[in-house]
């Protein structure tokens, strides 16, 4: 069986005086920060909303001077019910520009194939078009739509 002789002799002598070989409960593994610095980094989370949990665990010591992990730092914010999100990168629509939106595609909305055929899109600078257009022109951010007329 591989098992030592001490093992059996401990087995028995425990099963002798508690009536079974079950282990018994232990405390805990203590908590590296106190109430304190819990509150401390949910705070901190909610003043600097991009701090990231590895910048907030380098910034903060436990106790006895221990430093802790970013691991801890996610998991006492997790259970006041912060959860890590990642920023949103994308082009932030208010109220006016969705207004916007749908007025222009309201106008657009019974345009033909060929009536689309006359349409440029493109994404290279106003600046090219200007004086081939002979007048100003308007554009989006990122794609210039340019109305060619019909001559």
């Amino acid at each position: 069986m591989r098992v030592t002789k001490k093992s059996i002799t401990r087995l028995t002598s425990k099963y002798s005086r508690t009536g079974s070989v079950a282990n018994l409960p232990r405390r805990p593994r203590g908590r590296v920060t106190t109430r304190r610095q819990d509150r401390f980094m949910v705070l901190s989370h909610l003043r600097h909303r991009k701090r990231t949990a590895v910048e907030t665990a380098r910034a903060t010591f436990g106790t006895h001077g221990r430093p802790i992990s970013s691991n801890t730092v996610r998991s006492r914010l997790r259970s006041v019910g912060i959860h890590a999100r990642r920023q949103y990168r994308g082009i932030v629509l208010r109220g006016h520009h969705r207004r916007a939106r749908v007025r222009w595609a309201m106008t657009y909305l019974r345009f033909t194939r060929a009536d689309w055929a006359q349409v440029l899109f493109t994404d290279e600078p106003v600046s090219m078009f200007r004086e081939m257009m002979g007048e100003p022109v308007c554009t989006a951010d990122v794609v210039s739509v340019i109305l060619m007329r019909a001559s």
